[in-house]
């Protein structure tokens, strides 16, 4: 589980079967194999005491400025492809 913020909500990759977590793993290994790195901004702590935070990638940049203000925002495009869902992280 990788608990990420968005806005008022955090996002938690919830794999509950094996073909999920096959599918989930496989394409974020995709997706990230010509990434040199993910910059991760971090908020804070929540309820479980993970931390939460924002990951961003950018193929062939390796400036932290422009993959921060140009690159993909993961925790979006995890949403997209139904391999996370918003979480209420207050309740």
């Amino acid at each position: 589980m990788i608990p990420v913020s968005s806005a008022h909500f955090s996002v938690i990759s919830r794999i509950y079967r094996e073909t999920d977590y096959l599918k989930s793993n496989q394409y974020l290994k995709d997706l990230l194999k010509d990434i040199p790195f993910i910059i991760i901004k971090s908020y804070y702590r929540g309820k479980f005491d993970r931390f939460l935070c924002d990951i961003f990638y950018m193929k062939d940049e390796l400036d932290p400025q422009v993959i921060l203000e140009k690159g993909g925002f993961l925790n979006q495009k995890l949403l997209d492809k139904g391999l996370a869902k918003i979480f209420d992280w207050k309740s």
